[in-house]
């Protein structure tokens, strides 16, 4: 499913918006995901195509249970963020973000969208309660989550193997309760 645009501020002076993600976008994602120099924690295989990602894109187009954005600094796409296993009896889902400019890592882009899509989730969407899985090396996403309100509620040991080690998974929530309080 296709999200709504949601605006999440400016960096330097230039919007940060979440738009829906397009089929014309994959080629970024091949990029992204195919870059040897970024660390490798979200489970999709490097090697990937246009065509394998663009049969991705078609595929989730069409799941309810999930909502895909691009992230867009400006008119430049700069990476992807998500809403899956949405459940609509529960009001609840798993969130994740993709920052694919490595030069952009660090300048709060991840905390800026992370608290734009939870406020669009918990308004739009009545969602109450999101979670975010994260490895345990991915110190800069752990902390992005945690500026945006996730507060940690367990860690999965062995959720993940990368370069030769097994990976501990870091696993937050961010209730609608807590988000009001955050918002006030």
């Amino acid at each position: 499913m296709l999200g709504f645009p949601v605006p999440c501020g400016e960096i330097e002076g230039i919007s940060l918006v979440l738009v829906p993600t397009t089929r014309e976008h994959a080629h970024y994602f091949v990029k992204w995901v195919n870059d040897p120099e970024t660390p490798h924690y979200g489970g999709r295989i490097r090697g990937c195509t246009e065509e394998g990602e663009e049969r991705w894109y078609d595929d989730k187009r069409q799941d309810d249970t999930f909502i895909l954005w691009t992230i867009m600094l400006g008119e430049e796409p700069i990476g992807l963020s998500w809403v899956t296993g949405m459940d609509q009896r529960l009001r609840t889902g798993y969130t994740g973000i993709h920052i694919g400019r490595k030069d952009l890592w660090g300048k709060g882009i991840a905390t800026k969208v992370m608290k734009a899509r939870s406020t669009h989730l918990f308004l739009e969407h009545n969602f109450q309660a999101l979670f975010s899985q994260i490895f345990m090396p991915n110190v800069g996403s752990r902390t992005a989550a945690e500026r945006a309100g996730y507060v940690q509620w367990g860690i999965r040991p062995y959720a993940g193997y990368h370069n030769g080690t097994y990976l501990d998974l870091w696993e937050g929530v961010l209730t609608r309760e807590r988000w009001q309080q955050l918002s006030q």
